[in-house]
């Protein structure tokens, strides 16, 4: 050990033994080593600085040289990999999100882009949100005690499998509902 805490192991293509690479896009990477046997986590970091490392380590573990003035001139410093914004790490990876009250309502911004289920209500929403629309991934929609009065056009373009919307104020129109949501599981 260094007197500033720190140890440092030597990189080669003789010595990395295997690189994960799983979680990227979570901002974690673990570097495995044979000699000394040794596995480095490395967490909570920008994945788009830690992807630039993990090209780099991939380009050493595969035996191609590094061009040290490359790296130098690149403008990354992988000495100091920034700290990822865990609201940012949720937003990316959250699934499910249920909102119970106007406060929680995502207000500015889009709702997380990964969402799979989503449950709203009631907090009094008179008009569907449109950003709704923009979810691709959305199998589950459930907006309970609300006012809305109307469904979007867009909805059809969901690939919705259930959709729950008790305790609004919908209108049944003439041409019933729309075609795609007659194929749903439950609506």
């Amino acid at each position: 050990w260094g007197g500033s805490g720190c140890q440092a192991w030597p990189v080669s293509a003789a010595n990395i033994e295997r690189l994960h690479t799983r979680f990227l896009s979570e901002g974690r990477l673990t570097l495995c080593l044979t000699g000394p046997h040794v596995q480095l986590l490395i967490s909570g970091a920008e994945p788009r600085q830690l992807a630039g490392l993990a090209r780099l380590l991939g380009d050493v573990a595969g035996g191609r040289g590094v061009d040290r003035r490359l790296l130098l001139g690149s403008g990354l410093d992988y000495s100091s990999l920034t700290s990822l914004d865990k609201r940012r790490v949720r937003a990316r990876t959250q699934t499910q999100l249920t909102v119970s009250s106007r406060e929680a309502y995502p207000s500015a911004g889009d709702f997380p882009p990964h969402l799979v289920q989503l449950s709203v209500g009631p907090i009094g929403l008179r008009r569907f949100d449109a950003r709704l629309c923009r979810l691709g991934q959305l199998s589950v929609l459930r907006i309970h005690g609300n006012q809305l009065e109307s469904l979007p056009d867009a909805i059809n373009r969901l690939p919705l499998t259930e959709l729950s919307l008790p305790g609004n104020r919908l209108q049944s129109g003439g041409a019933g509902p729309p075609r795609q949501l007659l194929g749903l599981a439950r609506l």
